[in-house]
């Protein structure tokens, strides 16, 4: 169902992220350069603000707008000319807001698995989580 979207960068972004729908992980990061290499986009396009404005945003606006994928998009810079851009995909109608599960939940569902209800992947609320997280952070 992504016929409307006339953006070959929209389709493509679309395509990347929707092997990642069903994945526990629930986004997907790019370094700028491997997103540039991968969408073959014109050299006016490898400035980053230019990039983000007519690809990233765009591709946000379509995804969002025209499928049934539902986007939120975080940039990090990285260095001087690198970037990070992670994709937060969440199927639409579909809400994260479940707790993760205690260790008790845990233990009940491994010692009764046919009992185990369906839960949906948790996704951290920062987006960047430290390298070394300190001891009760994430």
């Amino acid at each position: 169902m992504i016929l409307p979207i006339r953006s070959s960068y929209s389709k493509r972004i679309y395509l990347l992220l929707k092997e990642y729908e069903y994945d526990t992980i629930g986004y997907r990061e790019f370094q700028l350069s491997e997103l540039q290499e991968i969408l073959k986009v014109p050299k006016s396009f490898k400035i980053f603000n230019r990039f983000k404005e007519k690809v990233l945003f765009k591709a946000k606006e379509d995804i969002n707008k025209f499928t049934d994928l539902q986007i939120e998009l975080f940039e990090k810079k990285l260095a001087k000319k690198g970037a990070l851009s992670r994709f937060i995909i969440k199927k639409k109608g579909f809400h994260l807001t479940k707790k993760a599960p205690s260790k008790k939940e845990l233990f009940t569902t491994l010692l009764n698995p046919s009992k185990t209800p369906q839960k949906t992947p948790i996704i951290p609320k920062n987006p960047f989580p430290p390298k070394n997280p300190k001891r009760g952070q994430l």
